[in-house]
């Protein structure tokens, strides 16, 4: 199994002609389809390997309009479906303009308290999720499938 990415797909930005192509190009990353009424895939362009804006117009009255924030409303939702245990898409604490997928240490941490957690040497298993958890002693966390796949891992 290959890793699960954690981290930014856009930075710095809350320019709809600038996110909407990094979260479109992160969901076909993810092979996900992309929802059917997205309207701002009419003004973007697939070159490669990514959606750009490029070729198109970004001064549109569309970018202004109250369409686009329900597209991004629904890729946001689309890009948190399907995603490994304890990860979350959207801002990065304390940067309102860092769009990415992140580890969910709340949830993890209560997963781990609460839960139904097996013990075996410095792992955890979180009997309810299949997955199993290192921490270090340094505070980095693999998160692994119970074959031992790692599916992300934080250091």
């Amino acid at each position: 199994m290959t890793q699960f990415q954690l981290g930014s797909v856009s930075h710095g930005t809350l320019r709809p002609q600038d996110l909407m192509p990094a979260f479109l190009s992160a969901l076909a990353d993810l092979r996900q389809p992309i929802p059917g009424n997205i309207e701002a895939t009419k003004y973007m362009e697939y070159v490669g390997d990514m959606f750009t804006t490029a070729a198109i117009d970004e001064d549109d009255e569309f970018w202004d309009s109250e369409e686009v924030q329900f597209d991004m409303d629904d890729l946001i939702e689309a890009l948190n479906n399907n995603l490994p245990p304890f990860v979350y898409f959207g801002t990065l604490e304390g940067d309102g303009s860092d769009f990415g997928f992140w580890p969910d240490m709340d949830s993890l941490n209560e997963a781990m308290q609460y839960g139904d957690v097996t013990f075996h040497d410095d792992e955890r298993i979180l009997d309810e999720h299949d997955v199993i958890i290192q921490v270090s002693d340094h505070g980095n966390v693999t998160l692994m499938n119970m074959e031992r796949d790692v599916i992300w891992a934080l250091s």
